[in-house]
């Protein structure tokens, strides 16, 4: 087995860990949507600091969850969503031209169109990241729980 397929069998066996935990769904769903909110932030470096600090703060949050969408959300597939948050800030501020005098101003303002974007767009993401992780983790739970419930069934009747 090549070391792709082992990476694959990894994250599979990780993220099947993580929706059997004993966590309740609601909690494994918001550390979900909470990291991708905080990875699709443009803070590039500090979204684990910053998900760490949520830890710290929130310690009902599921911390596996959190750290699972930081890998999932990885710079390769934020690029293009940083594309779309510059967008959609630049649709938002299009009353603020970007003709301004100075480097910093012209910085600062495609900054401002990137932070608002990203709002935008990880808000949105979260909010269904939320409802789909929910979905999956009680789906998953659920299995398991009847997968226990049959072993247990079958060692009564040995």
């Amino acid at each position: 087995m090549n070391k792709t397929m082992k990476g694959f069998k990894k994250a599979k066996e990780y993220f099947e860990n993580l929706a059997t935990i004993k966590t309740n769904p609601n909690s494994i769903a918001l550390g979900f949507s909470i990291g991708t909110f905080v990875s699709i932030l443009p803070t590039p470096g500090l979204s684990v600091l910053i998900s760490l600090l949520i830890i710290f703060i929130y310690p009902k949050i599921s911390k596996l969850a959190i750290l699972a969408a930081l890998v999932i959300w990885n710079p390769i597939i934020l690029m293009p969503i940083s594309a779309i948050n510059y967008k959609i800030g630049d649709y938002i501020l299009s009353n603020n031209p970007l003709n301004t005098i100075t480097l910093f101003e012209k910085l600062f303002e495609v900054s401002k169109r990137i932070l608002v974007g990203s709002l935008v767009t990880g808000t949105t993401i979260a909010t269904i990241s939320f409802f789909i992780v929910k979905a999956i983790a009680k789906e998953y739970q659920k299995k398991h729980e009847e997968k226990e419930k049959n072993i247990l069934i079958k060692e009564n009747q040995q």
